[in-house]
């Protein structure tokens, strides 16, 4: 999922031991709240056959239907446990939260007309970084096709409001609503050749990108001179303060407003909490919401 029509929320926490109840929040109100249609077309999970999972030549459920499966791994290299939803099975995989794991996650397809999964999907997860066991990326993706945000402004509030939400309970030091991260890395990161643990583990003081609506921490609300400070930019439709700190920083306020010249403007107004390099444009990645060939060091130097 990461062509340009997939609509994603994601954030970084330092969480230590203290997971079970912001990944219960996240996979609870992602489904429940932000993907409520997906989830009402679940129903009671009785249409979804358990016996797709050992037979990949069986239809994955009705044509035209949902389906939605559980997954869990507790290390790294460990083997991945996948149950069909169902009321009982979801219980069961919220559950899972309370204990030590390295992913957790629900992915859903839409079927088609055989079947079988197409390419309507939508993910919700949450990974402990790999190398920085403290650390946890959580992040939603949905495709425009199976549920679409980009032509309803009010599935976008909701999106921001579940970002802010969320960002409050873990004290986030990054979070996004963009279409352009790239797995357990943003566009920027991709860009300039940027990688995990580093990625999250500096994000207390580096931001790990720019998009439509950010999130920072409070050590770069700080750097960056503070909520009026990034107000009088002129780049940000909405400077949120955040309880523990951070801000939430939104561009415009419908995505489809996010065009190149307000991108440059979030550029320019975050510069000095950019990591060092100039982002590179690679084959596939025209929909990035990226400035190019222009080091964020360079625009921090020159604003002195």
């Amino acid at each position: 999922m990461s062509d340009g029509d997939v609509f994603m929320v994601e954030t970084t926490a330092r969480l230590g031991g203290r997971y079970a109840e912001p990944t219960r929040s996240w996979l609870e109100s992602a489904l429940g709240d932000v993907l409520a249609p997906l989830r009402e077309k679940l129903g009671d999970g009785k249409s979804l056959d358990p016996h797709a999972l050992k037979d990949d030549r069986l239809p994955w459920g009705e044509p035209h239907s949902l389906w939605a499966g559980l997954i869990t791994q507790a290390e790294p290299l460990g083997r991945k446990k996948v149950s069909v939803y169902s009321p009982d099975s979801w219980e069961k995989f919220l559950r899972s939260a309370d204990t030590h794991f390295h992913q957790i996650e629900i992915q859903l397809f839409g079927l088609k007309e055989n079947g079988f999964p197409g390419s309507d999907c939508a993910h919700i997860g949450v990974e402990r970084v790999v190398g920085a066991t403290e650390w946890f990326i959580f992040n939603m993706r949905a495709t425009d096709s199976l549920i679409s945000w980009s032509a309803f402004p009010e599935l976008q509030e909701k999106r921001v409001g579940f970002l802010r939400e969320q960002a409050e309970l873990q004290h986030s030091t990054f979070g996004n609503v963009t279409n352009d991260n790239m797995g357990d890395r943003t566009a920027l990161e991709t860009g300039i050749g940027r990688y995990m643990p580093e990625c999250a583990e500096e994000s207390v003081d580096t931001l790990r990108s720019y998009s439509w609506t950010t999130v920072c921490s409070r050590e770069i609300a700080a750097r960056l001179g503070g909520a009026e400070r990034l107000r009088e930019t002129g780049a940000f439709y909405d400077v949120a303060e955040l309880s523990y700190g951070g801000l939430l920083l939104r561009a415009t306020k419908e995505f489809g407003d996010y065009d190149a010249d307000r991108v440059r403007q979030v550029f320019d107004a975050l510069a000095c909490a950019l990591p060092v390099g100039e982002a590179e444009m690679s084959i596939g990645a025209e929909y990035w919401n990226l400035v190019y060939g222009v080091d964020p060091a360079d625009v921090c130097r020159r604003r002195g």
